[in-house]
């Protein structure tokens, strides 16, 4: 498992790194872009379980990245429906006093399944994106079964992981202070605002390459070769 000073660095060791993020972070500024950048992660993901390193995709074929983005929102709202749902009902039952209680049980369960849900997201995605299969996404057993085959690994990435998007929400909740706070002068509330959009695309874009990177390493491919081998050999009967 790579230091956070190499994942860090990860994403900046190919030559149009910073073409590449500064494009990424635009492009996850804008809703209906946002969906490109998330077939722009597929595709990463693609290369660094192919161990192809020291790249970053190239972005073209728009078309493909919109799509392969919108399979890859699929499988993260599906993942991250039953927590939703579970918050609801505490939210909901929350507004009377004889469901306060019963809406905090509610709001604590979903906050136990939003941390299994996130576990098990990253390893989901990139069965997907090794098979090319989307149902692959949702094989309980086989995923539960590669994150046992790297659990040591998968675990302290997750926890990495974790650490570095509180970071990212951090900054990001200061930076909204300042821009705030800057209403006062109009001209430079607009220009900070805009600046402010595309600085916290950038720096998701950028954690979600990391995050791209790291799990790809980890993800045991030999499992899915293996697997395809054993499919292919002839049955004896």
């Amino acid at each position: 498992m790579a230091r956070i000073s190499e994942l860090l660095k990860a994403p900046l060791q190919d030559k149009k790194w910073l073409e590449k993020l500064a494009i990424g972070g635009v492009v996850c500024a804008v809703p209906i872009l946002s969906f490109c950048g998330m077939g722009y992660i597929v595709n990463l993901l693609k290369g660094v379980i192919k161990k192809k390193e020291g790249t970053l995709p190239e972005w073209f074929n728009w078309g493909k990245l919109f799509s392969d983005g919108i399979i890859y929102f699929v499988i993260c709202f599906v993942y991250m429906l039953i927590p939703a749902l579970v918050f609801t009902i505490g939210i909901i039952a929350g507004k009377s006093i004889v469901g306060l209680v019963f809406g905090a049980l509610m709001m604590f369960i979903a906050a136990i399944a939003w941390l299994a849900a996130a576990f098990l997201l990253p390893m989901a995605i990139c069965h997907y994106v090794a098979t090319d299969d989307i149902k692959s996404a949702f094989a309980w057993n086989d995923i539960q079964e590669k994150i046992k085959s790297t659990v040591k690994d998968y675990g302290l990435a997750y926890l990495k992981m974790i650490g570095l998007f509180i970071a990212a929400y951090i900054v990001s909740y200061i930076a909204a202070i300042t821009i705030f706070f800057s209403i006062i002068v109009p001209p430079l509330f607009l220009l900070l605002l805009i600046f402010g959009f595309i600085f916290v695309g950038f720096l998701f874009f950028y954690l979600v390459l990391i995050y791209a990177c790291m799990f790809g390493e980890i993800y045991p491919v030999q499992t899915v070769k293996a697997k395809n081998t054993a499919s292919e050999v002839p049955s004896s009967e």
